[in-house]
């Protein structure tokens, strides 16, 4: 009986054990079947994607934007961001009110029909979104790396590396209530982070811009402009994204509104199938025939810029019609404190009730607000660099150390560095731009410096010559902190070898004292492989005094990491170079010499690496030959 009970308590245990292991596999498989469902896309198969979303976007932020990165070397695109939307959260959130988002479950639900039109009818969108993406090209549109793709359960496509949402920096702000949400951590990182006043500014340029372009060279309007539809890239550009909405200019809806907000308690496809309420213009929403202008994103615009700049909503209205309709008779008397004075009033004419009333985006980009801060055309006149003339680009970059003491060290990352690593491909530019890109970058971590900035150092560090390879030998130690281990040990020594074989006396020094000064923290093999043949070399072949006793000085600081070979191979180089005969004894006579012939001295430098070999060799290997002490 005993036996039997203890039989049975085993068999309670392990069977308790197997299912505490089920349930923790089944929360890891639900915890990561959005990421492995984006794998199946053939659109990432060659990107490692993050097992967490670090942005959401697009048409009420229902899409969710994760970084990844390339899993080939040398990748046109090392990283980029994947928009994914999930259609079976869409509809458990269609059939639950919301709830059902985030939950997990292969099991697909029964839609009924008036939802299953409007899945539809968001899924064409979308199609409509990324495909308006791949035919616009400016500089304030999110660029596309790689088209839509659709699976069973979901849609996926790939675009320039985006860091939020300004609905993600503002709290959610229109996104779509039952949307899924971000993980807590990063939402809570997202709401903390407070831009400048000339990080908003050089943002909503950007963005009138970019509905400039739109307006009078596309020919289209956006129509849903709000917080879900603008993005901040990894460079710190603010994008537009979102076109789910867009139409041609002066498109007309006969005989009914252009969008139907008449549901007090929409489903969340009814939300995503038609612009945000708080930030849409009065034209929209109205009765009768509603003709789609500009001024439309003028007005959202407006909206958007009123919220970032005072941090509350022009309209917090949810989803009453009656609510909104009512504000929007107010604007006119809408309380501005917070808004800066010199944008007050081209902020109230964008939010004029009748469209006709309103400026063009130009106009809101060309106000005194904007155009009087020097600062703000120093980032504006980089944002243009690249097809600058030669002697534009040199009056600014001479006055621009100047400006960087102003900037703030995200300004400095994320909007100055980037158009200055595109110009170092200009070789006659090199000398100038490098001393500020090198400041700049120590404001950089390892990693962010691998992505970002290390792409555009590559060539020159593979090709400088003259007054760039001496700047980039004499800043070494700083690239060797900012670079990940891995990518040091791959592209300095190549870096140092190349400033030991140019012909510049300047470079060869400047190469060996900087070698001596990282002798702990080279990677050991491209030491010994690579920096120390050229020492070598250059020890032995130099006709310059400064160079030969600067080589003795690396080879004595290097000593102590090398093995017993290569402190004997230090040992011949030195032996190789000889001091000067002494004189006879009848020279110094005749010259009044006393003491007879004077021993040869060799450079304090040579007499180092004597001592230094001497304290080496003995441990390992007892008392050093009899030509060792010669080195002293």
């Amino acid at each position: 009986m005993k036996g039997g009970l203890e039989r049975w308590t085993e068999k309670l245990g392990s069977a308790v054990q197997a299912l505490s292991a089920q349930a923790v596999s089944g929360a890891q498989v639900i915890g990561k079947r959005l990421q492995q469902e984006a794998l199946g896309a053939q659109c990432l198969l060659d990107y490692s994607v993050a097992p967490q979303p670090s942005a959401s976007g697009g048409p009420g932020g229902v899409w969710k934007i994760y970084t990844a990165r390339s899993k080939k070397e040398g990748s046109p695109h090392l990283v980029v961001s994947a928009w994914v939307l999930d259609k079976r959260e869409l509809t458990q959130a269609e059939e639950h009110g919301g709830s059902g988002f985030g939950h997990g479950g292969g099991g697909s639900l029964k839609l009924t029909r008036p939802s299953e039109r409007r899945l539809e009818q968001f899924l064409e969108q979308c199609r409509h979104d990324v495909q308006a993406l791949a035919r616009l090209k400016h500089p304030c549109v999110v660029r596309l790396i790689a088209p839509l793709e659709e699976t069973r359960t979901q849609l996926v496509f790939i675009t320039e590396p985006v860091f939020a949402s300004l609905s993600d920096l503002l709290g959610g702000a229109g996104a779509a209530a039952g949307a899924p949400p971000l993980p807590p951590a990063l939402a809570s990182e997202r709401r903390q982070l407070r831009l400048s006043e000339l990080e908003l500014k050089h943002g909503l340029l950007q963005v009138a811009d970019g509905l400039h372009f739109l307006h009078s060279e596309a020919g289209l309007v956006h129509r849903g402009i709000a917080p879900t539809s603008i993005v901040i890239t990894q460079a710190g550009a603010w994008k537009l994204a979102g076109f789910a909405y867009s139409s041609p200019q002066d498109f007309q809806t006969p005989n009914q509104k252009a969008y139907d907000y008449s549901d007090p308690d929409p489903s969340l496809l009814q939300q995503v199938t038609q612009p945000c309420l708080q930030y849409v213009a009065p034209e929209l929403v109205a009765s009768g025939t509603a003709s789609v202008t500009g001024a439309a994103d003028v007005f959202s615009l407006g909206a958007v810029a009123f919220e970032l700049l005072v941090r509350r909503q022009l309209l917090p209205v949810g989803h009453s019609l009656a609510d909104y309709e009512s504000r929007v008779h107010s604007l006119t008397l809408v309380d501005m404190t917070g808004v800066p004075m010199g944008l007050e009033q081209p902020l109230r004419a964008m939010l004029a009730p009748v469209a006709s009333a309103r400026p063009p985006a130009a106009a809101f980009a060309g106000c005194q607000y904007f155009q009087g801060d020097v600062l703000l055309r120093a980032l504006k006149f980089l944002d243009t660099l690249l097809p600058r003339d030669s002697l534009q680009k040199a009056a600014f970059l001479r006055d621009l150390p100047a400006m960087c003491a102003q900037f703030d060290g995200r300004v400095l990352r994320y909007k100055v560095l980037p158009p200055l690593l595109q110009e170092l491909r200009d070789a006659q530019l090199q000398p100038t731009l490098l001393p500020i890109v090198l400041n700049i970058v120590q404001g950089q971590d390892p990693a962010e410096f691998a992505d970002a900035t290390l792409p555009a150092l590559r060539p020159l560090l593979a090709s400088a010559s003259g007054e760039t390879l001496l700047l980039l030998v004499q800043n070494v130690e700083l690239l060797a902190k900012c670079m990940p281990a891995a990518a040091a040990a791959q592209v300095l020594p190549p870096l140092l070898v190349r400033a030991a074989q140019h012909g510049d006396v300047r470079a060869q020094e400047e190469m060996l004292k900087r070698t001596a000064a990282m002798a702990d923290n080279l990677d050991y093999e491209g030491l010994k492989q690579t920096v120390l043949p050229a020492v070598h070399a250059l020890c032995l072949g130099t006709t310059s005094a400064a160079v030969r006793v600067s080589a003795f000085a690396a080879m004595s600081r290097l000593v102590g990491r090398m093995d017993q070979a290569e402190a004997e191979a230090m040992l011949q180089t030195a032996l190789k170079v000889r001091p000067p005969p002494p004189r006879p004894a009848a020279d110094c006579r005749a010259r009044g010499d006393a003491g007879g012939p004077r021993r040869a001295r060799h450079p304090p430098a040579l007499a180092g690496i004597g001592q230094r070999l001497r304290r080496w060799w003995r441990p390992r290997h007892g008392d050093p030959p009899c030509w060792v002490p010669l080195l002293s």
